[in-house]
């Protein structure tokens, strides 16, 4: 039986992190696949999936291994020496996120990449990302934009996909009744620049005092995640105009609790917002999306039941959408509840993400 690794080459964990760990969980849940799937992680982001219950300690199938370093060559070096010692010819090299750029001979080679600018960080990744392409016999594009741009750079190729979807367990993320839910405003996601969360704290004082002198009701912002701002935030809602600010950072293990009892997600990501699975969650959960307005976001965060603020947003973007919001009667809210979590089940479900990589598998 051929193998397919998936090895991650990160130690933080986000969508793309979740979202892969949970494809590898559906192909250990069947015994109709021809192929075995096995992960491939260091042992940081090993813990973190299994702190975010993601992962099931000492499961099957998972190698926790030293991929990732400080530096790039390193990287390369081990995960090199990975596919000589643990895979065999016919088999498959899954890389998420980068690949080390090496040769792989015998093995086939599906790239994934999951950002949503190839030029996001800077150049020398840039070149790494389409150097990562340039060696995969397939590739698969998360971003339809990106997805473009590949697709016309190495026109000479055949297998470039467009990933299906997202997902996320919509029996576990479930609205909680319309009289049990709170004036909670939630974010939930990695705290990196990207996701503009230092923007929306910043913008907390002058926003809670517009929301209470027009509504007239009190809000909690309810703050969810990790990553490397984590610090900085918590130092910025220690600033003396944050006193009496109803704000609170925090890691939750288990955010379907939350997010049963909350109104409003708040997904400000830079450049786009789709298709995040912290925001599929909350919308499963009944949430109404208010979400930067840019990318392909309004393939996930539609019309009919989302609010949107320009991708520079200030406090009175946010108060503005955030009054129109609280000010629907239950009917509307309701309605617009109904509708984000019917996109999640009939769009976003973990078996059409499966499938769409079981054909990929197949087909190399």
């Amino acid at each position: 039986m051929r193998s397919v690794f998936i090895i991650f080459s990160t130690n933080h964990i986000g969508g793309a992190e979740k979202r892969f760990a949970g494809l590898w969980r559906s192909f250990q849940q069947t015994d109709q696949l021809a192929l075995k799937v096995v992960l491939v992680l260091n042992q940081a982001l090993y813990d973190r999936l299994v702190e975010a219950g993601e992962l099931a300690d000492a499961n099957k199938n998972i190698i926790v291994t030293k991929l990732s370093e400080k530096n790039f060559k390193t990287y390369r070096l081990n995960v090199g020496q990975f596919i000589k010692q643990n895979t065999v010819k016919g088999d498959i090299i899954h890389f998420v996120g980068l690949s080390p750029v090496v040769l792989s001979h015998g093995r086939k080679q599906l790239f994934s990449l999951t950002g949503t600018n190839i030029n996001i960080i800077g150049h020398v990744n840039k070149w790494l990302i389409l150097a990562s392409c340039f060696m995969a016999s397939a590739i698969d594009v998360l971003d339809p934009k990106v997805h473009r741009q590949i697709v016309k750079y190495f026109f000479w190729k055949k297998e470039i996909y467009k990933t299906s979807n997202s997902f996320c367990d919509t029996e576990l993320f479930t609205p909680g009744p319309f009289d049990q839910r709170k004036n909670w405003i939630v974010l939930l996601g990695r705290f990196e620049p990207i996701k503009q969360v230092e923007a929306l704290v910043e913008a907390l004082p002058l926003l809670s005092k517009h929301l209470k002198e027009i509504l007239q009701q009190d809000f909690r912002f309810i703050i969810l995640g990790h990553g490397p701002l984590e610090e900085k935030l918590r130092m910025i809602i220690r600033q003396p105009q944050f006193r009496g600010v109803p704000v609170v950072i925090e890691y939750e293990k288990k955010p379907d609790k939350v997010l049963r009892e909350s109104k409003v997600i708040l997904s400000l990501q830079r450049h786009n917002n789709y298709p995040s699975r912290s925001l599929l969650e909350a919308m499963a959960a009944g949430n109404v999306p208010l979400v930067t307005d840019n990318g392909d976001t309004r393939l996930i965060a539609k019309p009919e039941f989302s609010f949107y603020v320009p991708e520079t947003f200030t406090p009175e973007d946010l108060a503005e959408q955030l009054v129109k919001i609280f000010n629907m009667d239950k009917k509307t809210w309701l309605y617009k509840s109904q509708s984000a979590r019917n996109v999640v089940i009939q769009d976003h479900s973990i078996e059409k993400m499966a499938a769409y990589f079981n054909n990929i598998y197949q087909n190399m």
